[in-house]
């Protein structure tokens, strides 16, 4: 894919996978931008020089509607277009109310550098306890973003 394409290129993975953004859970919304991550690479990104990258954060933020727990899996393209900033980010993100439980998670990340770390990535998020926190709870909101950081 073209990097600059990344959000088209995700919902119509979505599709080809048979769902779309509106009907993505967080765990399978994960699971969808790992298995998109793994699958469809950008052209002419390097792993060597960390262009293309994934990110898992989690942890409660201040919103304009008040406090949320953030559940986010990223892609991060780095591509050279000058006039639009070099660093891109696909963000998938469902906010869920915040409750004791997932307080008690702390704020924080994970990267994964390359297609050769993703099978220990996809062990940590087998293992986080945000990913068994979150599957059975539906989202207040769900966002796709994709723009320059």
């Amino acid at each position: 894919m073209k990097p600059q394409d990344a959000e088209k290129e995700f919902r119509a993975f979505l599709l080809r996978r048979g769902t779309s953004l509106e009907r993505l859970d967080a765990v399978v919304g994960l699971d969808a931008m790992v298995a998109f991550y793994r699958e469809v690479r950008g052209q002419g990104l390097r792993f060597e020089h960390d262009e293309d990258m994934l990110l898992f954060q989690w942890g409660c933020y201040e919103r304009n509607n008040g406090v949320a727990f953030d559940f986010d899996i990223t892609r991060q393209l780095i591509f050279d277009q000058p006039e639009e900033g070099s660093i891109w980010q696909l963000s998938l993100a469902f906010h869920f109310d915040p409750t004791d439980d997932l307080r008690a998670l702390g704020t924080s990340n994970r990267w994964c550098e390359s297609l050769d770390a993703l099978p220990s990535f996809e062990a940590f998020l087998a293992e986080h306890p945000a990913v068994a926190l979150v599957a059975n709870r539906a989202p207040r909101s769900r966002h796709l973003y994709f723009g320059a950081v």
